[in-house]
């Protein structure tokens, strides 16, 4: 039953991303990351939902949101490793980073956290220069104004527009 409810919430914000007015109104393209398979197969879920979900944003051509889902850093970093030795090429943050799935992060939210604070329970690369939101809200209670309301301040901050690549 748990994982029902989280499932169905992570599916919910899925949604609330790909209907956001700010994803169409700054032309974002959204690109989830993680192991997606692994994560439908355990929940017993039909992935047409995200595809479908998908479809709203496939004409946005603009800069790229990640959306982590069912993410192993620990799994992506190994990936990474196994590239750079497959290709002969040197094992440095440089090459490990052009081989991970995302581009560097600008703003990660994350939810479960007590007010005020965050916990990075994986590896991000690239994280340096981003912007930390946690709420103490649970992805179940996430609702689309939390994501609306969270993105345009972001995007109202004067330093961080010219950072989300």
């Amino acid at each position: 039953k748990e994982v029902e409810i989280l499932t169905g919430a992570v599916m919910n914000c899925l949604n609330y991303i790909c209907e956001s007015n700010v994803m169409k109104d700054n032309n974002l393209q959204l690109k989830i990351i993680g192991e997606t398979d692994n994560f439908f197969k355990k929940c017993n879920r039909d992935k047409s939902y995200m595809d479908k979900n998908l479809k709203k944003l496939e004409k946005n051509n603009g800069r790229i949101v990640n959306f982590l889902m069912a993410y192993n850093g620990t799994k992506s970093l190994k990936r990474a490793f196994d590239e750079c030795e497959r290709l002969n090429e040197k094992f440095n943050f440089e090459n490990l980073s052009r081989k991970l799935p995302f581009s560097p992060v600008s703003l990660l939210i994350r939810t479960g956290q007590p007010d005020g604070f965050i916990k990075l329970s994986n590896y991000f690369p690239g994280i340096e220069q981003a912007r930390l939101f946690g709420l103490s809200k649970y992805p179940q209670e996430f609702s689309k104004q939390n994501l609306e309301n969270i993105m345009n301040k972001f995007f109202n901050l004067k330093d961080s527009y010219t950072k989300f690549r």
